[in-house]
């Protein structure tokens, strides 16, 4: 009977620890994803109307080149594509700004 009592808590121990590391590995892994969505969410994005052959586009170009941070993203936008163009127009009318590259938003 003793040695069927001591059984029993090795298996009940056995089983505690194994729920415990459990409940903490699910813990630390719901930790981890919140820190990867906190650090996604925190992402800049910079958005640069550009045209081939413009001179000013390409100085803009090479200073967003030198920006280190790794949360701000810059993206490039050519309004010689049509759906580029497009948001361009809507963003230079909406703002009453002139119809010139590049515009940075």
């Amino acid at each position: 009977m003793f040695k069927t009592n001591i059984l029993i808590n090795k298996i009940s121990w056995y089983f505690l620890v194994l729920a415990f590391f459990g409940i903490s590995s699910g813990f630390f892994g719901l930790i981890s994803q919140n820190a990867e969505a906190q650090e996604i969410s925190t992402a800049k994005h910079i958005f640069v109307f550009v045209r081939e052959g413009c001179s000013a586009c390409a100085k803009e170009e090479s200073f967003l080149k030198t920006i280190k941070d790794k949360n701000i993203k810059v993206i490039l936008l050519d309004i010689t594509d049509k759906d580029n163009y497009a948001n361009f127009s809507k963003i230079v009318e909406k703002n009453n700004l002139s119809k010139v590259t590049p515009i940075t938003l």
